[in-house]
């Protein structure tokens, strides 16, 4: 759910809806694949909802996946584009992560008096032949009328589509929980014990806690607390948010996202349904602002949900907020049950049209078409890029603290500040440039090759991008300068080489 310190958002009154339901017959999907848009948006369109029309125009938070058997239902927390929205929960549908559709707004926020005048993070689980959309109900209002500011609520489907919210059920925070930190259910079936369980982002004693409450039977709204499933093992966690846990060969896994420290998703590793649980020696899946990564998988694949950072004012000079494009990591299991994040495949195979690369300018360097070398202080710059796009190539000779890497809205009209992706051995950071002053956007570590070569597929969005660094680490970037500017390779120190350099469109 979006901490404030990302951005605040307005809450304006409305009348809230008993039963959030969806008028079909009124509703046109709106088609988001032409052009292809592997990082989408909500678009921006007017909308029927129970009968009355709103501006879809927005950008996407925290994402709650959902698998139905064929089709990846992607519900999230709606950011409106200047409109003072609360939260509804709008949705996409994809079966591929290529193809996305929009399919509107599922849940609406209530009115002042609700528990869920805002709506926050939750999660779907089919019981039986009904689907229950747990989720958080936020009143801030509530800071001076002596209530929790949080609460559990639930909606019913039998399609996945039509929502109706239970009228009576709130799951407030149980005696020794902050009273105003209790969001962000995520409900799953234990088989171990025949019962189903529920993760909420909690705080007790001053700490930041995974909560856990059990049921046998979710229908009859009776809720146990349980001893804490998980308490934070870093003293400087505010909450762990969004919770998401689920199983892969031999181990368990919980996910969350820290909202204080860096913003970023982590996981935990564990051999049990109960733990114990082990942190790995690099236990996030992104870099800082790739936030509130969920997942869910088809049977054959476990995939990453979350959203990119945008910019105040769509602008690079501005601060980063709360929400923007949808982002989806593959997660790949290693051998000692430490995940690794690849992009999607579907999405990297995608792009097969090989684009013509002709140098603008070379400076220090020598090379050409496919393969450069780049000696101290080098550049080779290339022409405009924009819509999607795969660069793909390997670098070699990188040692020590030096960089080397790609830039990125280079050569722009009336600016000199551009943006350069610097991996330097085993690190890599997204970093904007304004001569002579850097500061990094993010950063990651990652697993250096026992060549020293660095393999590394970008794809990118118009202003976002994904870099994947060996096949094993993911950082996520934004860039408003990178459409329809320059882009380009450099190094700081002499002959490192970039081998076998591609530019693939669709």
């Amino acid at each position: 759910m979006k901490n404030q310190i990302l951005g605040i958002v307005a809450a304006i009154s409305i009348t809230g809806m008993a039963a959030c339901q969806k008028n079909n017959a009124e509703f046109n999907q709106q088609d988001l694949t032409n052009p292809v848009s592997i990082m989408p948006q909500p678009p921006s369109q007017w909308i029927n909802f129970t009968g009355s029309t709103y501006y879809s125009s927005g950008f996407v938070g925290d994402v709650m996946p959902y698998y139905d058997g064929s089709t990846f239902h992607i519900y999230y927390l709606h950011d409106g584009d200047g409109n003072g929205s609360y939260h509804p929960i709008h949705a996409f549908e994809s079966s591929d992560m290529v193809h996305y559709s929009y399919d509107g707004k599922m849940l609406a926020y209530g009115s002042d008096s609700a528990q869920d005048r805002a709506l926050g993070t939750g999660s779907v689980i089919k019981i039986g032949s009904t689907y229950y959309f747990y989720y958080t109900g936020h009143n801030d209002l509530n800071w001076t009328n002596g209530k929790p500011v949080e609460g559990v609520m639930y909606a019913t489907s039998t399609d996945l589509k039509t929502w109706t919210k239970k009228q009576g059920f709130d799951l407030v925070p149980s005696t020794g929980y902050d009273a105003n930190d209790f969001r962000d259910p995520f409900v799953y079936y234990d088989s171990t014990a025949n019962q189903y369980t529920m993760l909420v982002a909690a705080r007790q004693n001053g700490k930041p806690v995974t909560a856990r409450y059990t049921t046998k039977d979710p229908s009859t709204d009776n809720w146990a607390i349980q001893s804490p499933f998980y308490i934070a093992d870093n003293a400087k966690y505010s909450m762990m948010e969004c919770p998401d846990f689920f199983h892969m060969g031999n181990y368990y896994y919980l996910v969350f996202s820290e909202n204080y420290v860096n913003y970023t998703t982590h996981y935990r590793i564990a051999t049990s349904p109960n733990g114990p649980w082990t942190t790995p020696a690099n236990d996030v899946l992104d870099g800082a602002f790739f936030y509130a990564g969920k997942t869910a998988t088809d049977g054959k694949n476990r995939y990453l949900f979350g959203w990119s950072y945008r910019k105040d004012g769509a602008n690079d000079y501005g601060g980063k907020v709360w929400g923007g494009n949808l982002i989806v990591h593959q997660l790949v299991q290693n051998s000692d049950g430490t995940l690794s994040t690849i992009n999607p495949q579907t999405q990297a195979q995608l792009f097969t049209k090989t684009e013509s690369l002709q140098p603008i300018d070379i400076n220090n360097a020598n090379g050409s078409n496919n393969d450069y070398t780049i000696q101290s202080n080098g550049t080779v710059h290339f022409g405009m890029i924009n819509g999607q796009k795969k660069i793909t190539t390997t670098i070699s000779g990188l040692t020590g603290s030096n960089d080397a890497g790609f830039v990125f809205g280079w050569a722009r009209a009336g600016s000199g500040d551009y943006y350069k992706v610097r991996l330097q051995s085993g690190v890599a950071s997204i970093v904007k440039v304004q001569p002579p002053n850097e500061y990094p956007d993010a950063s990651i570590p990652y697993k250096v090759s026992a060549n020293g070569d660095i393999n590394l597929e970008v794809l990118i969005d118009n202003s976002s991008f994904v870099v994947n660094i060996n096949g094993n680490t993911s950082l996520t970037g934004r860039s408003y300068w990178l459409p329809n500017a320059q882009w380009g390779l450099y190094s700081n120190e002499n002959n490192v080489t970039f081998k076998q350099l591609n530019l693939f469109g669709y």
